[in-house]
């Protein structure tokens, strides 16, 4: 089988979707030696590493979202045809298939949440637009659309009108180093904050970093040497000051990341909505406690591996952010149950149930299976 994944927003760090194109692509590529995977480039110049280890097909016409929604799906279905796929794949969620699905190869797309369509309130016209007026349209354009948790599956389903036959749950994975490198991220050189709770993740209303920030008042106030660390794009709400506790490094590169969150007192994910919720896996999988909010997602991916909180309780986080810092053996225990929790969650296991979706709508297309009921065992 050959693949044709389209890397569209691809062009530089790779957070998000884009880290799980890759480690989709690596995974296949290591594990599948019967999978051929060609990436769909917009970006030609770009200077990630990853373009190099895959055979590229340039689309630099569809660099911007205007052109893709437009050019794209004749400019894709020329590039699918050039690269001889069995199966387009667009991971970025867009869908850009416009017309309806093809006998030529199969179409699938990964749409991560239906957000947009649940709060129109936290986007712009643009993504208020797609959720409303294009996406809906993959029930004729695409042969499968793939999520990355049930509860998304359920928000596709009720408020994109997907039908849900068609939409199929592969969840993302994480890489849990084992203790020998554990040791290694915890033993690196000294941090200028310490002990400290950390954020991960570009800072926006949705992600609701300001009931975190309140609630951290309050803890910096009884105890005078804890900090908070905030990782990701974008500045603090409010135009509120970084000061002498609180820290906003930016985007870090992966072997920063892995350090921070090896060595938090807690990670905190106090998202109002998420369709997934990678930094939560993340900091499960490197033995950091986990504090989550009980929304979205979030309950569903962290299990009883970690403490949860109505994301606005302001109070409900002050306490739980107090309770990890005193409580020594709760901390043990949350270790190892997150450790646990985040090796349910593999990419080999993602790879596998990708495969599956893969296999089975290119048999479909092919009349070697008779319709949508016939699902992949995605185990």
């Amino acid at each position: 089988m050959r693949v044709g994944l389209f890397t569209y927003g691809m062009e530089r760090e790779l957070t998000g979707i884009g880290r799980y194109a890759y480690e989709l692509s690596r995974t296949l590529q290591a594990e599948h030696p019967d999978v051929d995977v060609v990436l769909l480039n917009p970006y030609p110049r770009s200077r990630l590493a990853w373009y190099r280890r895959f055979p590229v097909i340039p689309v630099p016409s569809l660099a911007r979202l205007p052109a893709v929604l437009t050019m794209g799906p004749a400019v894709l279905d020329w590039a699918a045809r050039q690269g001889r796929v069995d199966v387009l794949h667009d991971p970025c969620g867009i869908a850009p298939f416009l017309w309806p699905r093809s006998r030529r190869y199969a179409r699938v797309v990964t749409i991560h949440d239906a957000i947009p369509r649940l709060h129109p309130e936290w986007y712009g016209a643009v993504d208020r637009w797609l959720f409303k007026a294009w996406l809906p349209t993959a029930r004729f354009t695409a042969d499968a659309v793939m999520t990355v948790s049930t509860t998304a599956a359920h928000d596709l389903v009720r408020h994109l009108g997907l039908p849900g036959p068609r939409v199929w749950v592969t969840y993302s994975g994480v890489h849990v180093p084992d203790d020998a490198d554990l040791r290694v991220l915890r033993g690196t050189r000294p941090l200028p904050f310490s002990p400290y709770f950390l954020f991960v993740g570009r800072v926006s209303r949705r992600k609701n970093l300001e009931t975190v920030l309140e609630a951290f008042g309050d803890v910096a106030a009884t105890d005078p040497t804890v900090h908070l660390v905030v990782a990701g794009p974008g500045a603090l709400p409010g135009h509120r000051p970084a000061g002498p506790r609180i820290h906003v490094v930016g985007y870090v590169n992966d072997r920063d990341l892995k350090t921070l969150y090896a060595r938090a007192a807690a990670v905190v994910i106090p998202s109002l909505y998420e369709g997934f919720g990678l930094p939560l896996l993340e900091g499960m999988a490197y033995g950091a406690p986990t504090i989550s909010a009980n929304a979205g997602s979030l309950p569903e991916i962290r299990g009883d591996a970690g403490l949860g909180i109505a994301p606005l309780d302001v109070s409900g986080w002050r306490e739980a952010m107090l309770t990890l810092l005193r409580d020594e053996a709760l901390r043990r225990v949350l270790f190892e149950k997150g450790r646990a929790r985040a090796r349910v969650f593999s990419w080999s296991g993602t790879a596998r149930a990708v495969l599956a979706v893969y296999r089975t709508v290119y048999e479909r297309m092919r009349g070697d299976r008779p319709g949508d009921d016939d699902r992949p065992d995605a185990s």
